[in-house]
């Protein structure tokens, strides 16, 4: 495992010994950091301002509709009718793009987005993936793995339990105020508070908790997914993520097969969907 040694802040623990009382701290000790700064200026991008760095957007979406969890993200987390309630009564559509850009943010405080190239991006992605099955984990290089339909389904169902949702709002209320006691003047605290980025936070690491519990075949999110979210989260915050390894691209055989495997949801037959993709060019051999 790799970590940053420029950290204004270093973790007092090993992420697996730490309880709530040691998030609690930590959560504390990296609102109050330079590096949190860093991170809230790598997610109040200027689009306008030509600050996503090169024109790589066609090769990376070539590789990206390419994989199956970008298939099932798109055409079930994206539709409208498939919903989960969780904080606020639902998985909201942008939850996926909410966690992207927290792992863009923490990438940036690493690599000049204007240096930027295709690997770059497929390595925030791979995060992306890598966190929604091995949350901890998410640094160790791994093959690709099968999903199913039935997870999402089951994702859809999610809900807090009391005991979860309480521990959850423990962690967002430290965090928020002492990020606010930081950046609560001046331009950046304005544009924090404006563009709602303890909001783009909440929801992106709602989506691990909601995630977490999923895995584990529940729809209840116990105390349990709550802790391992925000350690997944911290971690995420200490790892230098350029040195993420990228795993090995799937044949188009492979793809197919998995494809195949999630059959139809809501009247959505993934495999037509992915043939219609592959037909207008949307989807193209790699």
């Amino acid at each position: 495992m790799q970590y940053i040694t420029k950290n204004t802040i270093g973790l007092t623990m090993k992420y697996e010994e730490m309880g709530e009382e040691e998030i609690l701290q930590e959560i504390g000790k990296f609102g109050e950091s330079k590096q949190y700064e860093k991170i809230i200026k790598g997610m109040l991008i200027k689009k306008d301002k030509n600050d996503d760095g090169p024109d790589l957007k066609d090769d990376f979406r070539k590789w990206l509709n390419t994989l199956p969890r970008n298939l099932l993200d798109e055409a079930i987390l994206k539709n409208d009718k498939f919903k989960s309630r969780t904080i606020r009564k639902k998985i909201h559509k942008e939850h996926p793009l909410l966690l992207k850009l927290l792992i863009n943010g923490v990438y940036q405080t690493q690599k000049d987005p204007h240096f930027y190239n295709v690997d770059d991006l497929k390595r925030i992605f791979t995060v992306y993936e890598n966190i929604l099955v091995s949350f901890e984990d998410f640094d160790v290089t791994q093959d690709f793995r099968p999903l199913t339909v039935g997870l999402y389904q089951l994702l859809n169902r999610v809900r807090w339990s009391k005991e979860g949702k309480k521990i959850r709002d423990r962690f967002m209320n430290e965090r928020s105020n002492k990020t606010q006691l930081a950046y609560g003047g001046g331009k950046l605290g304005k544009e924090y508070n404006n563009l709602g980025y303890i909001w783009r936070i909440e929801r992106g690491v709602d989506f691990i908790t909601a995630c977490h519990a999923a895995e584990a075949g529940r729809d209840e999110i116990l105390p349990e997914d709550v802790l391992v979210a925000w350690r997944t989260y911290l971690k995420l915050l200490h790892t230098d993520l350029t040195k993420i390894g990228l795993p090995r691209t799937m044949t188009r055989e492979e793809v197919e097969e998995q494809i195949k495997s999630f059959g139809s949801y809501n009247g959505i037959n993934f495999m037509e969907l992915y043939n219609m993709m592959k037909k207008d060019g949307v989807i193209k051999d790699q």
